[in-house]
């Protein structure tokens, strides 16, 4: 954990055609890093937390001087006119987060029935 800390941000990327970007990014500057460190500092440690329309990851210890930005960006008037157009969808993810982690696109239904994001 004291690694990851040091290299402050990494952006995340999902996509995994050799492995995840930010896995490889980890895995080039953190000593005998493992891929499965970083879903347990994530999702069952929550040492830290992923946000922005970047998607990074930050240390919890930043988490208080996130909230402000994270309460401005809620209200900005593309996230509100989402969420209202998209209330069951966001209920629907809501409801699956407690215990789901990492939790993918595809083990949930989109408003067209099919678990594609593509539809």
């Amino acid at each position: 954990m004291g690694n990851l800390l040091k290299v402050l941000r990494t952006q995340v990327d999902p996509l995994n055609v050799v492995a995840r970007s930010h896995d490889i990014a980890l895995w080039s500057r953190v000593s005998g890093y493992q891929l499965a460190y970083l879903d347990h500092l994530l999702y069952h440690a929550r040492h830290f937390f992923d946000y922005g329309g970047c998607l990074c990851i930050y240390s919890m210890t930043e988490l208080a001087f996130w909230r402000l930005h994270m309460k401005r960006r809620e209200q900005e008037g593309r996230w509100a006119d989402f969420a209202a157009t998209h209330r069951a969808l966001l209920d629907e993810v809501r409801t699956q987060l407690p215990g789901t982690y990492p939790f993918a696109s595809g083990g949930s239904t989109n408003n067209r029935g099919s678990e594609s994001p593509q539809g």
